[in-house]
């Protein structure tokens, strides 16, 4: 009766290191899936800082077409403001830059196609390609 115990304890035991195996491959798996997923969430934000020149020529561009009747987006100024800092910041890791690669302003995101672009000519173009 003891080998019999034994036995069932010893099967009881590998049942439950086989189903600790899986939930551990599966949340692995999941994990691997969240990091690799595509970040979009469809807003449009301009970033931006007074007194900034090339901000001001991507703000010229933007009146001088009209892009505003176009396209949607957020403008949000950063130098004065400290929580739009923080936001561009969370962006510019969306786009998988940090630390010495964090973006300068102007810096536009576009959450629809989860892209970073920064300085007024790739901005322009960029905006240019969304109007055509």
């Amino acid at each position: 009766m003891i080998n019999l115990s034994m036995k069932n304890t010893e099967r009881n035991i590998l049942i439950l290191i086989i189903i600790g195996i899986i939930v551990l491959f599966g949340g692995l798996m999941m994990i691997k899936n969240y990091s690799q997923r595509k970040i979009s969430d469809g807003r449009q934000i301009f970033f931006y800082g007074d007194g900034c020149p090339h901000c001001a020529n991507v703000e010229k561009f933007v009146a001088d077409n009209k892009i505003e009747d176009k396209i949607k987006f957020e403008k949000l100024e950063v130098y004065n403001n400290q929580d739009n800092l923080t936001q561009m910041l969370r962006y510019t890791k969306k786009c998988g830059l940090t630390g010495d690669q964090e973006m300068g302003v102007p810096m536009y995101w576009d959450g629809v196609g989860a892209q970073c672009f920064s300085g007024d000519t790739p901005i322009i173009e960029f905006l240019k390609s969304k109007i055509k």
